[in-house]
């Protein structure tokens, strides 16, 4: 009987020994952490989408350094030399006025210094120079040597105005006054015609550059030059 009773019992299970733990002598609970699961990998299509965005980027980026390099800045003129020929004038007496025409004659050379601040090459065509008194024209000058201005470079264009027995039609009894106290207040526009090739276009600039001119009538110098540095008009 007590061989029969014993086999038909449940197995019994080791004893469980429960480790204590202790923060500085005192018992405490166990302490577990949880940890999340790893990330599932990116999609393909996730990838493609950063992957065109990233070109997106890129494109954008090399187009605004080549348009930065290529697009046209205004080219600076300025006058680095002005001389007086001569200058000289005509009283003429004119019926029914008691004031006099006045004819002059004036001879100037000029030259331009043309600066290209472009990574490309400018051509131009021409420089006009114009001279006028007290803001009336009284004459004007073409430079007709066309010519290439390399990137980053410069060119010098020289300019003769020839002014032959002009009348002076306003302001007459100023010239009388100034011809009188022996200076002339003259003034100069400068402008540059020329244009860049961008590809097949022809993209075109001008330049404009004004100056104020006191010239020594007894002398025959320029006494004071002022100018303007132009830019693209």
């Amino acid at each position: 009987m007590g061989l029969g009773s014993t086999s038909n019992s449940p197995p019994r299970l080791p004893p469980q020994h429960r480790e204590d733990y202790t923060v500085y002598g005192y018992p405490t609970e166990p302490c577990y952490v949880v940890l999340d699961s790893a990330p599932p990998p990116p999609r393909r299509g996730d990838v493609r989408l950063l992957t065109y965005a990233g070109y997106g980027v890129l494109s954008i980026v090399i187009i605004l350094v080549a348009a930065y390099f290529v697009w046209p800045s205004d080219p600076r003129i300025e006058v680095v030399r002005m001389g007086l020929n001569k200058i000289e004038w005509r009283p003429e007496k004119f019926p029914g006025s008691f004031l006099p025409r006045v004819f002059l004659n004036l001879s100037m050379e000029l030259t331009v210094k043309v600066t290209n601040k472009d990574y490309l090459g400018v051509y131009y065509d021409h420089v006009n120079v114009g001279i006028a008194y007290r803001g009336e024209k009284i004459g004007r000058v073409t430079s007709e040597n066309s010519a290439y201005i390399p990137p980053r470079g410069t060119a010098y264009v020289d300019a003769t105005l020839d002014i032959d027995g002009i009348q002076v039609l306003a302001d007459v009894i100023y010239l009388l006054e100034d011809i009188a106290r022996g200076h002339i207040p003259l003034q100069t526009v400068t402008d540059f015609d020329g244009y860049i090739r961008l590809f097949s276009l022809k993209v075109p600039l001008q330049a404009i550059m004004s100056c104020e001119v006191d010239v020594d009538t007894n002398e025959q110098t320029v006494l004071r030059q002022e100018c303007d540095i132009g830019s693209i008009k």
